[in-house]
Formats: structure tokens, C-alpha cells, sequence
């Protein structure tokens, strides 16, 4: 009997049966009830050192996924991580616990984000199996934290690209009304706010500033989305840095995507 096959009788010997379990080449994947910003479920690595100790990790899924945020990670992100790290009592590094993760992470988007030895890793040891429970759950939350902090963090920084669409707009519509945070009521009658609208003498043009993380994407996603009584070329999705592709076809669908530095360096008025 393998290793690995060993590893899974032992973890659904500990934690029960529960859907979701799969063997990986990096230790049992097991869900947890914790999830990222944008809603997807935290799954952690669980692989057995012997009959009594384990090693969980989140195989560095939480690092790679910095790339939702920036293009790169920053100095200060590794010491974000560090402190949620020692918050929920769990270590953080780009040393794989005791040389058994040999291949960190399957998700590689960017080579910024790893190194020669992969991505950093969120990872805790359980001692025994009474442990090993509270190893997940501690391992999970961190994943978990370092990347909702972030979020708030990234809101911030939201508000500042808000200010730079509204001075544009005001730069190159200062014939019209600018108006901002305006309420539009949608299709199923819920009421939702678009950051600025202009009013043209022959149209109004509506506009929603979304960054590359999904959470983002998703609620410009669903505003646009419900409010059919504004035409497509009048709904316009203002982003910064670029967007992946499947999130620019979603965005097409209901709205007209727009790169704010393209645009800001036209001299037209219009958007597309």
C-alpha cells in the first residue's frame, strides 16, 4: 500500500467521510468550510509522517493567488503574511515543511509569485491525531485572512482609481453633469449604485470602476447585469490594469469594458 493511499485511510479515519476528499500528488486535498475574497472554497494538503503526525498546508494556493490583486508581490506582502501566520499560530515560508512537499502547487500563473523552490506556503504540524483537526481549521483561517486583509486593503486603493476616473470625467465632460454614487433600480427590483453617471444631451452613460480581483468582476458583474434598461454602450466597465480575458468577455456581455489609460490618453470624448 502506498504512502499516499496510507495518508487518506488515515486523515477519513480522523476527520469521517465528507465529500471533496481527493488524493493529490501533494497529500489528501481536503475542503474546508473557510473561503478566499472571492468566494472559493479553501482547500488544504494533508499528508501523514507516520501514524501519529501530520503535516498540513495550503500548498502555497493563498501566495499564488496574490496574483487576483497585483501584478507582482509587494516587500510589505510577505510580512502580511508572516503576521497572520503567527496569528492563527501557524508558520509561513518558502521551506517546505520537512522536504515532503515536493511540488508546492499545481497553480502557477505568474512566475512572481514562486521561486526555486515554489510558492511560500501556509503550513502548521500536528503532533498527533487529536491535533490534526485544529491544525486544518488554524492552517485554513490563515489562508484564508491573508488574502481578506488584502481585500480591505485593496479597497483603499479602489477609492484613490475612483478619484482618477472622477477627474478625468470631469476634465473631459465639463460641459456636462458628473454626478457620482448614482442609484439605479434593476430589473428585479433591487436598487443598486453605479460610481458616476454623465448626463449628455442625447444619452446618459453610467460607469462602475473594477479591478482585477474577482470579487470585483462579480458585483460589476451583476449590477450591469440587472439593469437592462440601460443600453450596453452606456454601461461602462473603467479598469485600471488589464483584465483577463474570460473576465473581459463576462464584462462584454452586459457592459462596454474600457482601459481607463487608454482612454484618459485620448482626446475623444468617447469611450469605445
Amino acid at each position: 500500500m502506498s504512502d499516499f493511499v496510507k495518508s487518506v485511510e488515515l486523515v477519513t479515519g480522523i476527520l469521517g467521510e465528507r465529500p471533496g476528499y481527493a488524493l493529490t500528488d501533494i497529500g489528501v486535498r481536503v475542503p474546508t468550510d473557510c473561503t478566499y475574497p472571492n468566494f472559493d472554497t479553501v482547500h488544504v494538503f494533508v499528508q501523514s509522517l507516520g501514524q501519529s503526525s501530520f503535516i498540513v498546508s495550503d500548498a502555497g494556493e493563498s501566495w499564488v493567488r496574490l496574483s487576483d490583486f497585483r501584478d507582482a508581490p509587494l516587500k510589505s506582502d510577505e510580512s502580511h503574511f508572516k503576521k497572520v501566520a503567527r496569528l492563527y499560530g501557524v508558520d509561513f515560508s518558502s521551506n517546505q515543511p520537512r522536504g515532503v512537499f515536493k511540488e508546492p502547487s499545481k497553480l502557477k500563473p505568474s512566475q512572481a509569485f514562486g521561486d526555486e523552490q515554489g510558492p511560500k506556503v501556509i503550513s502548521a504540524v500536528a503532533r498527533s491525531a487529536d491535533w490534526l483537526k485544529s491544525a486544518i481549521l488554524s492552517v485554513a483561517n490563515a489562508a484564508s485572512s491573508s488574502l481578506s486583509g488584502l481585500q480591505r486593503e485593496n479597497t483603499t486603493s479602489g477609492a484613490d482609481f475612483e478619484d482618477l476616473i472622477y477627474e478625468a470625467l470631469y476634465q473631459k465632460f465639463y460641459q456636462y453633469r458628473v454626478e457620482k454614487q448614482v442609484e439605479v433600480s434593476g430589473g428585479t427590483g433591487k436598487s443598486y449604485r453605479y460610481d458616476f453617471a454623465i448626463q449628455m444631451r442625447d444619452r446618459s452613460v453610467f460607469i462602475n470602476a473594477v479591478s482585477k480581483h474577482g470579487a470585483s468582476i462579480n458585483a460589476a458583474y451583476r449590477v450591469f447585469a440587472d439593469t437592462p434598461g440601460i443600453a450596453t454602450p452606456n454601461k461602462i466597465a473603467m479598469f485600471q490594469k488589464q483584465l483577463d480575458a474570460p473576465d473581459v468577455a463576462l464584462l462584454q456581455s452586459v457592459s462596454t469594458p474600457v482601459n481607463f489609460s487608454n482612454w484618459q490618453n485620448s482626446r475623444d470624448q468617447v469611450f469605445v
